[in-house]
């Protein structure tokens, strides 16, 4: 399978081979009706441009409006009585555009992975700002350090310390029962020991200190989960577009090519197929899916639920006037 950019022109290159299946063919020449294209499973035309010989191989332009679809399907085929080469084609699966077979686009790196969780900075002023008061906490040491002697605040309506924070000193006692607060002294064993010497601290509505002090959580902004969700949507679709065969569930546009059993090389049209099938090394039995006729010795089948339940399916399409054609599936679960 060839990827192409949607509405872009694409140069494709190609080799063919003598009917004998040996040795290439470097002198070909092509006229009207030797090369078709078939866009979205849509009818059959003329390319605009035919293939140029490049030596060993040729090459083939598309035209943009050619690469205007999701699938495209080109096929070589040699049209005088004696075959030069033996008919060959090829699939093209396009990128970049809403409607293509895959909508992201393989030019823009941005494509590649849209969703950043949590693009939001820290705030990082305040995170250091904070860090000063909480490293003196962390730098605390109850072996060698201690509470000083804190005794008898007076009532003070212009004194400033601590707006809104419990200004009645904790007796030991309290702090020894709240083990959650002792627990911010990274040491601290209110089991074995205690605060010294903390007496007499008054009650004071007014006493201030530390107004607007550690109130920014480090990186409290929520992520933008918005943002998440959009681009996850994006990454659905582009899921959605890419068709991976499940185990029992139906599977379609499975495409195979049906050749004259007197020369193995003509493709055969108008043919009455049966298809069947094997799970897993199976006997070959029934299939329950449909089958329909595209052109040029092409066909379509649709694979039910039942069709495409086991590991490994193998499908095997018959008919009078055909070679036999297999073709195996693997699902996954």
């Amino acid at each position: 399978m060839i990827l192409g950019k949607y509405n872009q022109a694409k140069t494709i290159t190609f080799d063919l081979v003598a009917p004998d299946g040996v040795d290439l063919i470097v002198n070909a020449t092509f006229a009207a009706g030797d090369v078709v294209i078939m866009k979205d499973e849509g009818a059959e035309a003329n390319t605009t441009n035919l293939p140029t010989d490049e030596g060993s191989g040729y090459s083939l332009v598309l035209t943009a409006t050619e690469m205007s679809a999701a699938r495209i399907r080109i096929y070589i085929i040699d049209q005088t009585g004696t075959k030069i080469w033996l008919d060959i084609s090829f699939g093209i699966e396009t990128y970049g555009h809403a409607s293509a077979e895959h909508e992201f686009d393989l030019d823009s790196p941005g494509d590649w992975n849209t969703v950043v969780p949590n693009t939001v900075v820290p705030d990082n002023a305040g995170i250091a700002s904070n860090g000063v008061a909480i490293g003196l906490l962390n730098d605390f040491d109850p072996a060698v350090d201690t509470v000083v002697n804190v005794t008898n605040v007076a009532n003070n309506a212009d004194m400033r310390g601590t707006d809104g924070a419990n200004t009645i000193a904790p007796d030991n006692a309290g702090i020894a029962a709240n083990g959650v607060a002792i627990a911010a002294l990274n040491d601290f064993d209110p089991a074995v020991d205690t605060v010294v010497n903390v007496t007499n601290v008054a009650t004071n509505a007014d006493m201030r200190g530390t107004d607007g002090a550690n109130t920014i959580a480090p990186n409290t902004v929520a992520p933008d989960n918005a943002g998440i969700a959009a681009n996850g949507a994006a990454i659905a679709v582009v899921s959605a577009n890419t068709q991976v065969p499940q185990k029992n569930v139906a599977f379609n546009n499975l495409l195979v090519l049906m050749v004259s059993s007197t020369d193995h090389v003509t493709p055969k049209t108008g043919l009455t197929i049966t298809v069947t099938k094997s799970l897993n090394g199976g006997a070959f039995v029934a299939t329950t899916g449909a089958i329909a006729e595209i052109s040029n010795g092409m066909y379509q089948f649709d694979a039910s639920a039942a069709d495409m339940n086991g590991d490994a399916v193998t499908f095997k399409f018959t008919s009078t006037g055909a070679d036999d054609s297999f073709m195996t599936v693997y699902t996954k679960p």
